[in-house]
């Protein structure tokens, strides 16, 4: 290339980017946020500040700089919180090995010729597997329904029993139930079962060390009083 080519080339270059318009400035004025007089404030005078970060609870935003602005990326809501008789929690209220307690719940008239406790006409639902080999752990559920008028309140948390084989020739263990499980809070925190609902409860205990088919399993909530009849059973074969 020849030297007034090349000379030539550098003035349309020169002569192009002094025709470009000058880089954006950022309003800088947009950034800050007058502070205004309060009346009666003779000490305070009208004068500039930068902005100040407000703390907003439960709402996290990201934002960018585009072109002297602010534009929000996203915002995340933290999410609301529980509300009290509400499920707090999914799936079966666990098993924990807690030791009975021997509970004297408050009695109720049920009829002229019936007293019973809070815990009367609670339905109880088992669901066994078919078979369990002898001496080994047996896992099962049961499920509780309180009554369709009126929600049970779980204060004093009842104990419980798991029985093997027919009243008299039986072997039986108790526990207490894990009414700290329970994802069901009255308005004071008090876990109870709601009318009519089905909250369902996982259990463990150890299968009878001999082989027996069609072994018969009861279980039963129990007080001091023992003056319930909430009790369900089934059967399984012990293999």
């Amino acid at each position: 290339m020849s030297d007034a080519m090349d000379t030539k080339l550098r003035e349309y270059a020169a002569r192009w980017q002094a025709q470009q318009p000058a880089d954006p400035v950022p309003d800088q004025s947009r950034w800050t946020q007058a502070v205004r007089a309060v009346p009666g404030d003779s000490v305070r005078t009208p004068r500039q500040r930068p902005y100040a970060w407000v703390p907003i609870l439960a709402v996290a935003a990201s934002v960018i700089l585009v072109a002297g602005g602010i534009a929000v990326v996203q915002i995340l809501a933290a999410p609301p919180p529980a509300v009290p008789g509400s499920v707090t929690g999914g799936g079966p209220v666990p098993w924990r090995p807690m030791p009975t307690t021997n509970p004297d719940p408050p009695t109720v008239t049920i009829s002229p010729k019936q007293i019973g406790t809070v815990f009367t006409g609670i339905e109880v639902e088992l669901q066994l597997p078919a078979s369990v080999a002898a001496g080994q752990p047996l896992d099962f559920t049961v499920t509780l329904i309180a009554p369709a008028g009126r929600d049970v309140a779980l204060v004093p948390c009842p104990d419980y029993a798991i029985a093997f084989g027919s009243e008299g020739n039986e072997t039986s263990v108790g526990y207490a139930l894990n009414c700290a499980g329970v994802p069901y809070r009255d308005a004071g925190g008090v876990p109870y079962l709601p009318a009519g609902v089905p909250v369902t409860f996982a259990m463990l205990t150890s299968a009878p060390p001999v082989r027996a088919d069609g072994l018969k399993l009861t279980w039963q909530l129990t007080s001091a009083r023992n003056l319930d009849s909430v009790v369900g059973g089934g059967t399984i074969d012990v293999t």
